[in-house]
């Protein structure tokens, strides 16, 4: 049988080669201290063990249990390194792996503002060239469940950030791209800055909130949206009628190609005008007043409805049947004398 291997026979200084006898390059050296494999082409290392480098190789278990570790020769807090199971599970910080990559760290004691179980980076070649926008440092696919899942049990689960780009983007074919559900605490989103919906908004109730003009470090004031079955808007201002006791509104050039279906109220100040009224109605970007007393001050309002591009083919739809899914359900059950569990949103899957 041909010889693939020889053993050097020199003992004298606590070392043994194994020698590839074809280029005389040392394959594997062994002493007190010291394990090294080396490539037989270029006699470069390949795996070193050694007290220097503080690793250590060992099988865990046994049968369908058996796992090969690599751990630290002297692992702090016994946190153990790397292990792969015979199932291809990857460890990570822990010997039982529980998923195809699982990575446990533990925070030491003391102030730690920047400290992650997992990072991962990805760094362009090109950057500013846009070749990499659909690119990731992490992805998650899955046909069903999550793709990507982040808790915490006081902070914050999932945490995006980005300089010239977008923090974080959600994009669904048939289902919700963004979903956030607050159980106890005060809101299921926060923003801080401008938002942009581009599409419809759909809410049981909604105003501002801002600090309290009188006293805006101890109270906020409240107000509501005005709402309508239609998609209204509203417009007004203040005229002064001329010696005849008529006045002219000049309107904006877009105003009649966003409105329709005009409203007027005029409301006099001053003095009663019982004939005051809307003598021409809108036109070309104006409508008129008459009947007033000369000089008076009259207080007018405009209303129409939405009659844009986009509004017209998403009109309001003011009555709907409630899904299959949602019968028998409430968005607020409490104030309709029943229990959490038939909240609408509770009858969806577990997210």
């Amino acid at each position: 049988m041909a010889r693939n291997l020889q053993v050097d026979d020199d003992l004298s200084s606590d070392v043994q080669f194994v020698k590839d006898p074809s280029g005389g390059q040392s394959r594997l050296a062994l002493s007190t201290n010291r394990v090294v494999v080396s490539n037989p082409g270029d006699g470069k290392e390949l795996l070193v063990l050694g007290s220097e480098r503080s690793w250590a190789f060992k099988q865990r278990g046994s049968g369908a249990t058996t796992a090969l570790e690599l751990t630290a020769a002297n692992p702090k807090n016994n946190n153990k390194n790397f292990v792969i199971n015979t199932e291809g599970r990857v460890g990570i910080g822990t010997t039982s792996p529980d998923s195809r990559l699982t990575v446990r760290d533990t925070i030491p004691a003391g102030t730690v503002t920047d400290k992650a179980g997992l990072v991962s980076t990805l760094t362009s070649q090109l950057p500013g060239q846009g070749l990499a926008s659909q690119t990731a440092a992490i992805r998650g696919v899955n046909d069903e469940g999550h793709g990507v899942q982040g808790r915490s049990r006081s902070h914050v689960g999932v945490e995006g950030s980005s300089v010239d780009g977008t923090a974080i983007f959600a994009e669904s074919q048939n289902g919700v791209a963004i979903w956030g559900q607050a159980h106890a605490g005060p809101f299921a989103g926060l923003f801080i800055g401008d938002v942009r919906v581009v599409g419809n908004l759909s809410k049981s109730g909604g105003g501002f909130t801002i600090d309290h003009p009188l006293s805006p470090t101890e109270k906020y004031l409240n107000h509501s949206f005005v709402e309508s079955p239609e998609r209204k808007n509203i417009y007004d201002g203040i005229i002064e009628l001329d010696a005849d006791g008529d006045a002219i509104v000049e309107l904006p050039t877009w105003f009649e190609a966003l409105n329709q279906d005009f409203r007027y109220q005029l409301t006099p100040i001053g003095a009663p005008a019982p004939n005051l009224h809307v003598s021409h109605p809108v036109r070309d970007g104006r409508f008129h007043v008459a009947g007033g007393a000369p000089g008076q001050s009259v207080c007018w309002q405009l209303t129409g409805v939405r009659a844009d591009a986009w509004a017209k083919e998403n009109r309001l739809e003011v009555e709907s049947k409630k899904s299959t899914a949602d019968r028998g359900h409430y968005l607020h059950p409490k104030v309709h004398g029943a229990d959490d569990k038939d909240k609408i949103t509770s009858n969806k899957t577990d997210l």
